[in-house]
């Protein structure tokens, strides 16, 4: 038997009733759980929670965001990614090479890195992977669709619409393919960025 006090009142309390032994039982749950509660806040004051960066499913731009640390040309960079540096392709684009199979520099390569590194001068990026590519490509870098942080420019495509890249398709199709080649046509006839330059295929 035990004493209910309520308004100063002492009552006493079958505990072997059905309906109090409820009460009695969820009474201690709630008290044992708030003890949980406190115990772990007063925990995780000391010692917060690590939230580690992890990519972005594909499809799905992720919410991560990464510093960039080198523009290596114009659809190469590199980034501080989930505590190393990481170097990422841009997907489906494909600018002149600084330095080609025979050691020359592409028309319209220097050009399209200073595009790309004005917009991404000390600036965070995310990522949006895309399944049908891999993760990585033969030489280990990252395959993604590259964001501004600040303001969520689409890089892959702006180098595009400029006319500092041209589409590239590696091997299957991929997400953007067709606004891709769509952007491209336009730039062509645009006769903006290389297609106004070089001399093209």
């Amino acid at each position: 038997m035990l004493l209910l006090i309520e308004k100063s009142k002492l009552y006493p309390m079958d505990i072997n009733s059905s309906n109090n032994r409820s009460k009695f039982l969820f009474g201690g749950l709630s008290a044992v759980l708030l003890l949980l509660v406190i115990s772990l806040a007063t925990i995780w004051g000391s010692n917060p929670p690590v939230i580690t960066n992890t990519p972005a499913v594909s499809g799905i731009i992720s919410d991560n965001l990464y510093q960039v640390v080198k523009v290596i040309d114009g659809d190469t960079i590199t980034i501080n990614f989930n505590s190393k540096q990481e170097k990422v392709r841009l997907l489906g684009i494909d600018t002149p090479e600084l330095k080609n199979d025979q050691g020359k520099v592409d028309c319209y390569a220097y050009e399209a890195k200073r595009e790309l590194d004005s917009r991404l001068q000390g600036e965070k990026v995310k990522l949006e992977f895309d399944q049908s590519q891999g993760q990585y490509d033969k030489y280990q870098r990252l395959l993604a669709y590259v964001y501004r942080a600040s303001d969520g420019l689409f890089l892959n495509e702006e180098l595009l619409q400029i006319g500092a890249a041209r589409e590239y398709t590696y091997d299957k199709p991929y997400r953007y393919q067709s606004e891709f080649r769509q952007l491209q046509s336009r730039a062509k006839i645009d006769s903006s960025g290389l297609w106004g330059t070089c001399i093209t295929g």
